[in-house]
């Protein structure tokens, strides 16, 4: 999540966003993070993001820009998003599995 803290819809979203988080808090394989545009330190990556708007989500895969977020903005639209991406984790491996 891209924000800045001073938007009204980053400050809506983030408490959805927090507890998506704090779902999947104990699955090593998800990492949910929040980078504050605002703070000088960030501004780079922002930029090199291409963050144009705030809230702004992506997904990485492997720290690899994968896509951008763009389903719905609450709790359940977060987490069913990551549930399809474990799903497709899983289904990625057991094919994997089969080939050998």
């Amino acid at each position: 999540m891209f924000y800045a803290p001073w938007c009204p819809h980053c400050k809506k979203v983030i408490p959805h966003f927090t507890a998506a988080a704090d779902a999947f808090k104990d699955d090593r394989k998800i990492a949910c993070a929040a980078v504050d545009c605002v703070k000088d330190k960030n501004q780079d990556l922002c930029q090199q993001e291409a963050v144009k708007g705030y809230p702004t989500f992506h997904y990485y895969y492997y720290g690899k820009f994968t896509e951008k977020y763009v389903s719905d903005r609450t709790e359940l639209g977060f987490t069913n998003y990551i549930r399809a991406l474990r799903e497709g984790d899983h289904e990625r491996l057991g094919k994997k599995k089969e080939e050998l």
